[in-house]
């Protein structure tokens, strides 16, 4: 497989290491390249854990690059193509820590990138790389689609000349929605042929981003969140429905209070934030404010602890449970969750056997854990607490008919697209 991704490429696959790794083997792969979306962040995992599993391991990453052809409306003006660098030795992978610095670090606007000048320093004296153009993520895939070969044959040519086309790889094109197998066929037959005629090797890789077919849902929300763009086709004018929906008496009556209406202009704030604009320095969302000497990674991380207990334990709210183990005591209340007997009469779904009787929830703190140190270390943890807010809607529902429910659900998924964070973590 010469071509993969992992939940390190943030906003762009699902699959952890492990996972991806037991399903090369499971397929019969006996190697397997890991190219993460402008990382090298995954790379020890993913060499320890292909030694532990006996399969050869190819470290790379994916990068943009500029487009030869900038300015031809058939790509609708995207500037960028898609690559992907793969070490072929040790040297190889040297390269690609420099590589991906330089992309990172140099020429980390407007999105991090490499030019083929970049690349070709590095291949002048050597041939430690292999440059896969994946092609149906590449400006060469779209005019193979609107059937200009002549510019296809000049990106080729290109890539083959200030590459050498010995460490040059071209990915076949895989079918899209308005790819019929006829059309998908001959543009292969066509890519093919433009490829020899060069001497570049082409290949087919499934390079998946998600594994199973239920995780399908999952990734198509990574990538609305990624790109930009609603779930679901839905406009909510000046939140003239939810704002009806907020509006009835028996909400107003039997449960917003005045705490809970500055929650819900909070989030309304925080709707109106979400305007994606790629060009905006700033991020999305304002830094939450915390009080003085808290920290946002410890504060998520308590409040995932007392939202553990009070699952466990429902006998208690959290309310009582920050009582008795306040902020300060963080240390106290990881030990005592640690040691935590589940309420199995009080948990829909789980019975005594699932937990581990000397250990019983040692497994799912470990996640957790593993969980909150990604969004900790990725600095997510500023912004992190408006999701708290959301809360407050799991409560509302509890009072709405079912067709309100869904009218309040559908606008969160259009207006509130960062839900899936929290997915395994609170």
């Amino acid at each position: 497989m010469v071509r993969s991704y992992s939940h390190h490429s943030l906003l762009s696959a699902v699959p952890k290491i492990p996972a991806l790794v037991d399903d090369a083997i499971a397929k019969g792969y006996t190697t397997i390249a890991l190219t993460d979306e402008g990382t090298s962040s995954s790379f020890v995992e993913f060499y320890d854990y292909c030694q532990d599993k006996e399969i050869k391991p190819a470290l790379g990453f994916t990068i943009d690059t500029p487009n030869l052809f900038e300015q031809n409306q058939i790509i609708k003006n995207q500037k960028l193509s898609k690559i992907a660098l793969i070490a072929k030795n040790k040297n190889g992978y040297h390269n690609l820590l420099e590589l991906i610095s330089i992309a990172r670090v140099v020429q980390e606007k407007p999105v991090p990138h490499l030019t083929l000048e970049n690349i070709k320093k590095y291949l002048a004296k050597t041939s430690d790389l292999f440059v896969l153009i994946c092609t149906s993520e590449h400006e060469l895939g779209q005019f193979i689609y609107s059937s200009d070969y002549d510019k296809a044959s000049k990106i080729l040519q290109k890539y083959s000349l200030e590459l050498n086309s010995q460490n040059v790889l071209v990915e076949l094109m895989v079918s899209k929605n308005n790819y019929n197998q006829k059309k998908l066929k001959k543009m292969n037959q066509k890519l093919a042929s433009l490829c020899t005629d060069f001497d570049i090797r082409y290949l087919a890789s499934p390079s998946p981003r998600y594994l199973e077919k239920e995780d399908s849902e999952v990734f198509r929300t990574v990538m609305a969140i990624r790109d930009g763009k609603n779930l679901l086709i839905l406009s909510f004018k000046d939140l003239t429905t939810f704002q009806q929906l907020m509006n009835s008496k028996m909400i107003l009556n039997t449960y917003l209070t005045h705490s809970r209406l500055k929650d819900l202009e909070d989030l309304i704030n925080i709707q109106i934030r979400t305007d994606y604009d790629k060009n905006v320095d700033g991020a999305f969302f304002p830094i939450f404010d915390l009080p003085i000497g808290q920290n946002a990674g410890m504060r998520l991380k308590w409040e995932t602890y007392i939202g553990l207990v009070a699952k466990f334990q429902p006998t208690l709210d959290k309310t009582i449970w920050k009582e008795k183990f306040p902020y300060e005591k963080l240390a106290e209340l990881q030990k005592y969750s640690k040691n935590l007997q589940p309420d199995v009469d009080n948990l829909l779904g789980y019975d005594q056997e699932y937990f581990d009787k000397t250990n019983p929830i040692s497994k799912y703190i470990e996640r957790i854990e593993y969980e909150l140190d990604i969004i900790i270390s990725k600095g997510y943890p500023d912004y992190f607490w408006y999701l708290v807010i959301l809360g407050v809607f799991v409560e509302i529902m509890k009072l709405l008919s079912t067709q309100e429910v869904q009218q309040l659900v559908l606008w969160l998924v259009c207006s509130i697209q960062l839900i899936f964070l929290t997915h395994g973590c609170i």
